[in-house]
C-alpha cells in the first residue's frame, strides 16, 4: 500500500486515499505486469473537525469559487444547486435564474451527500459522503 494522501480538506471531514501496486514476475520472458485481486483503493476519513462558522456550506463555497468567472459570456453569483440524481457532481444555480450548470463532474471528496449507492444503503447505516463522484457511507472513519 502506498502512503496515504493530503486530506482533500483542511477541515470538516475529508478523504485520504491510499493506492495498492500489485506486481506479477512472469518467469518468460521476465517482465512485470499489474495485477491485484481486491480493491486498489482505500478511502479514509480526515481533518473532521468543525470549520468554523464563516465558512458557510462547503457546497456553497465549491459553487462560490466559480463567481469570478465567465459562464456562457455572463458572470453570476452562484449557489448550490443538489440535484437528487446526482448529488456528487458540482451542480450551481446563478442567483435570480431558473436553471442550473453542472459546473464540474464532481464535488471536491468529502463533501456530505443523502444518498449513498443502493448496497451501501441497504447493508449499512452511517452518514453519506462523496468520493470520486460517488455517494459513499463512512462508518467509523471506513469508506466503504
Amino acid at each position: 500500500w502506498s502512503n496515504w494522501t493530503a486530506c482533500s480538506r483542511s477541515c470538516g471531514g475529508g478523504v485520504k486515499t491510499q493506492f495498492r501496486s500489485c506486481w506479477k514476475r512472469d518467469s518468460k520472458p521476465a517482465v512485470e505486469s499489474f495485477e491485484c485481486i481486491g480493491i486498489i483503493k482505500r478511502y479514509h476519513l480526515c481533518n473532521e473537525q468543525d470549520c468554523p462558522t464563516t465558512d458557510g456550506d462547503f457546497r456553497e463555497q465549491q459553487c462560490a469559487s466559480f463567481n469570478s468567472q465567465t459562464f456562457q459570456d455572463k458572470r453570476y453569483i452562484w449557489e448550490a444547486f443538489v440535484k437528487e440524481d446526482a448529488e456528487c457532481e458540482l451542480n450551481c444555480k446563478p442567483i435570480g435564474m431558473r436553471y442550473f450548470a453542472t459546473l464540474n463532474k464532481t464535488v471536491i471528496d468529502g463533501t456530505p451527500c443523502s444518498k449513498p449507492t443502493e448496497y451501501f444503503r441497504r447493508n449499512n447505516s452511517g452518514r453519506g459522503i462523496c468520493v470520486e463522484g460517488l455517494c459513499k457511507v463512512c462508518v467509523a472513519r471506513l469508506i466503504l
